[in-house]
């Protein structure tokens, strides 16, 4: 099994309807499972977890040369891939590198995720995280996660804060003195964003 973030193809019609990037390269049926990290299924916008089963190498090696598509490297210090209940832990130094640094290029923190974590537990978060940057409808926070709440520009801020109400979040436990980072975590601890993540149970 190998994990993919993907772009997404189509036009969102009958006829072209949306699909993972990953799907240019494997056209075997129920050859894998689809997490959309999209908030809203209207756009293009946004990324698909794609979860293969048993690619080929030829169809990996396909997939790792599309500059659409993005793999999330859960493997050990022998390359030998990690299932759903091993720990965050298992995954070597390099491999942890990789992901942390593709995650926070697209502004999801990954700081309260610990080592001994389930990877299922941390893909879950993982998710969730991808759709509360869709519900930001593209405030990226280019302050740096380690800004403080309070070091956001006020009318940002406020905007910010706007939508989150709008969406069911509530807001009143931030504070000024929170990084964003700190801010992104006890927002996702709410019950609001709800998921079909049953491929992780």
């Amino acid at each position: 099994m190998k994990i993919y973030f993907a772009k997404i193809d189509g036009l969102g019609t009958a006829e072209n309807p949306f699909r993972t990037t990953v799907s240019r390269h494997i056209t075997r049926p129920n050859s894998w499972v689809d997490i959309d990290c999209r908030a809203d299924f209207t756009s293009a916008n946004g990324r698909i977890m794609s979860i293969v089963f048993d690619p080929t190498s030829q169809e990996h090696a396909d997939i790792l040369n599309d500059p659409d598509i993005i793999y999330l490297p859960l493997e050990n210090s022998t390359g030998a891939i990690l299932g759903m209940t091993d720990t965050v832990n298992q995954i070597s130094t390099e491999n942890r590198a990789i992901i942390i640094s593709y995650l926070e290029s697209q502004h999801v923190p990954f700081g309260d995720i610990q080592g001994t974590d389930m990877i299922k537990s941390a893909l879950r978060r993982v998710v969730k995280r991808y759709l509360l940057r869709q519900i930001l409808n593209g405030y990226d926070f280019d302050e740096g996660f380690d800004t403080l709440v309070v070091d956001i520009p006020t009318a940002k801020r406020q905007s910010i804060a706007a939508i989150l109400q709008g969406r069911g979040f509530d807001v009143s436990g931030i504070t000024g003195t929170m990084t964003i980072r700190q801010a992104i975590t006890s927002l996702l601890g709410q019950s609001v964003i709800c998921l079909n993540t049953g491929v992780f149970e």
